[in-house]
């Protein structure tokens, strides 16, 4: 692996972590708000939180975040999972792993 190579996966890995953070932040602020003002006999499903979301002024920008995010986290799994590299267990840790 080059230093490009190691850049690009540096820095996908950096904006994809930060976008899954936006992910669940953006979640649990739609949880909250649920949970706080909302009559339970409202509640709807998931698509109705989703365009009541899209509905806000910047909306629409959360939106484009959250699916460049994902894409990012995506590619970022992805060249992971091409140079991961996986160790198998030594036979002598596996004796300690498996009571007697």
């Amino acid at each position: 692996m080059n230093d490009l190579d190691s850049f690009f996966i540096s820095t996908s890995d950096s904006v994809a972590w930060i976008a899954r953070g936006i992910v669940f932040a953006v979640t649990g602020i739609l949880f909250a708000y649920a949970g706080f003002r909302v009559d339970p006999d409202q509640a709807d499903s998931m698509s109705d939180a989703l365009t009541w979301l899209r509905h806000l002024p910047f909306g629409s920008l959360i939106y484009m975040v959250v699916a460049a995010g994902l894409a990012a986290f995506g590619v970022y799994n992805l060249i992971e999972a091409r140079y991961r590299v996986v160790r198998g267990p030594k036979i002598a840790n596996l004796g300690r792993a498996i009571p007697f």
